[in-house]
C-alpha cells in the first residue's frame, strides 16, 4: 500500500479465484493500478484507489465479472467517522491556527560570541529594546534593536542580530581593555590628540598613549576628539602623543548614477615619441619620433631596467614614450548594460572602502528614473577611525611642560 493511496483512500476488491484473469484483463484496459494482490479461502482480492471504484464497477456490471467492493479506507474513513463531532473539527482548526499564528513570534533567543558576559545579560539587554522571546516578528526592527544596544550597553562591543525561522540569533563581540601600555612624555614642544575621522559608533580601543575620552558603543561624529593626549595624574598634568587604534561601526552610503546616454573613451592608436635612458636619474635622450599629431593625447611611459646578466640590477633605465590617441564615442546604453556599468562602478568603490575595513553589512537598492539608472549601496564597515592631530605643549625654562 503506498502512502498517497492511504491519504486519498483505498477499497478493498473481492471476486472468485476462477474470474482472477478476467478481473486482471479488465484492470489492465482500464489502466487502473492496484496493489496487494493475494488470495484467501474466499478466492482474490487486491486493493484499488477510492476514486476508482465506480469506474471500475460500471464496467465490471457491463462485463458482468461478479465484483464485491469494500468501504473506502485510509484517511477520508477517518474524516466520515469523525465528521459529525464538531467539537474536534473545531478544535482541529483553532490548532492549525495556533500554529499557524505562533509563526509571526519569536520563539527563542540565542546568544554567540559572548565570553565574559552570560546568555542571560545578553538577552536581558535585548529585551530592553523589543527583541525577547514572545515579541512580535514582523514589528521587530532588528537594526534598530542592534544600534541601541551598541550605543547603550557598557560591555558589548559589536553585535550582529539576525533571525532564522522563529529564532533570534545574536552574535556579539565584547568590549576590549582599554588599559595605556605607554605613557611617556613626548620629545619638547611634541603632543597629539586622536579625533575621528568618520561618524561612528565606538567598537573597541587599542591604545599606545593617551586617554579615552568616550566609551565603547558611543556615538562619535566626525572631527570630535576621542582620545587626549593630556594625561592628569598625582604629579600634575602630562602631555603624550596619543597613538593607536580606535575601531567604530562605520556606515557609508555610496550612490552611482548611470545615464543611458553616455559616452566611451576610443582608443585610435599609439605612436612612438622618444626614448632615453635614465642613469642615475639623469635622463639622456637618444631616440625621438616627430611626425603629425594631434593637438591632445595622452603620453604613457614604458620603464625597463637594465639588469648584468639578468641577475644584477644596474641604475640604468631605458624609457620609452608613447603617444596615445583616442576618442569620445557617445553611446546610448541598454538597461541591461547601465546595471552592469552600476555595479560595476559600485564594486570598485566598495573595494577602496574595504581595503583598510571589515564588512559587517551590505545592503544595495537600484531604480531606474528618467533617462538613467541609480544604485545606492550602505555599507556597515569596523575600520580604524582614529586620526593624529597634533598640538603645541609650551615648556617651562627647564624643559618640562607647563601645568
Amino acid at each position: 500500500m503506498r502512502i498517497l493511496d492511504y491519504i486519498f483512500g483505498y477499497c478493498r476488491l473481492d471476486f472468485a479465484s476462477e474470474d482472477a484473469t478476467r478481473v486482471h484483463n479488465l484492470l489492465y484496459r482500464l489502466h487502473v493500478e492496484y496493489s496487494d494482490y493475494g488470495e484467501d479461502e474466499n478466492g482474490g482480492y487486491l486493493f484499488i484507489r477510492a476514486r476508482q471504484r465506480e469506474y471500475v464497477r460500471a464496467f465490471a456490471t457491463e462485463e458482468k465479472i461478479p465484483l464485491q467492493f469494500g468501504r473506502i479506507e485510509g484517511v477520508p474513513r477517518i474524516f466520515l467517522r469523525y465528521s459529525n463531532r464538531y467539537g474536534m473539527i473545531f478544535g482541529l482548526f483553532a490548532a492549525l491556527m495556533i500554529v499557524v499564528a505562533s509563526g509571526f513570534f519569536a520563539w527563542d533567543v540565542r546568544v554567540e560570541g559572548n565570553e565574559r558576559l552570560t546568555d542571560a545579560e545578553v538577552i536581558e539587554a535585548l529585551g530592553e529594546y523589543g527583541a525577547e522571546i514572545g515579541c512580535f516578528l514582523p514589528s521587530l526592527d532588528l537594526r534598530h534593536v542592534a544600534n541601541s544596544v551598541l550605543i547603550n550597553s557598557e560591555d558589548i562591543g559589536w553585535i550582529s542580530l539576525y533571525r532564522r525561522g522563529n529564532v533570534l540569533y545574536a552574535k556579539v563581540l565584547e568590549k576590549k581593555d582599554t588599559t595605556v601600555n605607554d605613557t611617556s612624555p613626548p620629545a619638547r614642544g611634541n603632543a597629539a590628540n586622536l579625533v575621528a575621522k568618520h561618524d561612528a559608533v565606538i567598537l573597541s580601543y587599542a591604545l599606545e598613549r593617551g586617554r579615552p575620552v568616550l566609551p565603547c558603543g558611543a556615538v562619535v561624529k566626525k572631527g570630535e576628539m576621542i582620545v587626549t593626549g593630556v594625561l592628569t595624574g598625582r604629579d600634575g598634568t602630562s602631555f603624550v602623543e596619543a597613538a593607536g587604534a580606535v575601531y567604530g561601526q562605520v556606515t557609508h552610503m555610496l550612490t552611482v548614477e548611470i545615464p543611458f546616454e553616455n559616452s566611451v573613451t576610443r582608443v585610435d592608436g599609439t605612436k612612438k615619441l622618444k626614448k632615453e635612458i635614465i642613469f642615475f636619474g639623469n635622463r639622456i635622450k637618444f631616440s625621438q619620433k616627430g611626425g603629425n599629431l594631434p593637438t591632445t593625447y595622452d603620453t604613457i611611459e614604458n620603464k625597463e631596467q637594465i639588469s648584468l646578466f639578468g641577475r644584477i640590477p644596474l641604475p640604468i633605465y631605458v624609457c620609452t614614450s608613447y603617444a596615445v590617441m583616442t576618442h569620445e564615442e557617445s553611446v546610448t546604453l541598454s538597461e541591461l548594460d547601465a546595471v552592469r556599468l552600476a555595479y560595476r562602478r559600485m564594486n570598485a568603490e566598495e573595494r577602496r572602502i574595504l581595503s583598510d575595513a571589515t564588512l559587517m553589512m551590505r545592503e544595495c537598492e537600484g531604480h531606474f528614473e528618467e533617462g538613467v539608472y541609480k544604485l545606492s549601496c550602505h555599507l556597515t564597515v569596523r575600520q580604524n577611525i582614529a586620526e593624529q592631530i597634533p598640538f603645541e605643549v609650551q615648556n617651562d625654562e627647564r624643559g618640562n611642560p607647563k601645568n
